[in-house]
């Protein structure tokens, strides 16, 4: 692929090549899919450090989703419907944003398993 930017004239070799191992990473996503679910699932074991508690509904309201592109921690359920309030604030609350200061504070442990899958992904690929 050639191409021209501000007057600058490049070209791509391999290209083609590079775009069907990505297509190929793309495929199958489990990898990335289990990785991100003991992402989430390793803040959800560890976030009662960092929820605010009084009952401790709002703690029992953590669960860990994954997809493809993405881990999710949530929090609350109909039982607990002020979880987006006290987490993110209010008019009338302010905020603590517990789930991202876990999710930070919490990185060295959960990266990990994206490095290992993103790893054993590329080696699957053929790179």
């Amino acid at each position: 692929m050639a191409g021209n930017v501000d007057g600058i004239t490049y070209e791509v070799e391999g290209l083609l090549a590079l775009q069907r191992k990505l297509a190929r990473l793309e495929e199958d996503g489990t990898d990335l899919k289990d990785a991100g679910l003991k992402a989430a699932q390793t803040i959800v074991g560890q976030v009662a450090t960092y929820v605010p508690q009084r009952t401790g509904n709002l703690l029992r309201s953590h669960r860990a989703r994954a997809s493809k592109s993405a881990a999710y921690v949530l929090a609350g359920n109909k039982a607990v419907p002020y979880a987006n309030a006290i987490h993110w604030g209010s008019r009338f609350i302010t905020g603590n944003p517990w789930l991202s200061n876990a999710a930070r504070g919490l990185e060295h442990r959960w990266r990990n398993f994206y490095d290992d899958a993103l790893n054993a992904a590329i080696r699957k690929a053929g790179w």
